[in-house]
């Protein structure tokens, strides 16, 4: 089973693919944050640091 959303049409199963599809952008996304930015390693301890790493 690949997904517990209903499916009852071929437009339905089209939809849960291209939601999955996206998944892999965000996946993408987040590993640049945590690997290429290191987002895990700022400590947003002030507000000037929170500032910062909003507008990054």
């Amino acid at each position: 089973m690949v997904t517990n959303l209903p499916i009852a049409t071929r437009a339905d199963a089209v939809q849960k693919l291209v939601w999955y599809s996206r998944r892999w952008n965000i996946e993408t996304f987040f590993k640049t944050l945590k690997t290429g930015c290191r987002i895990e390693d700022i400590r947003l301890a002030t507000a000037d640091r929170l500032a910062n790493c909003i507008a990054l």
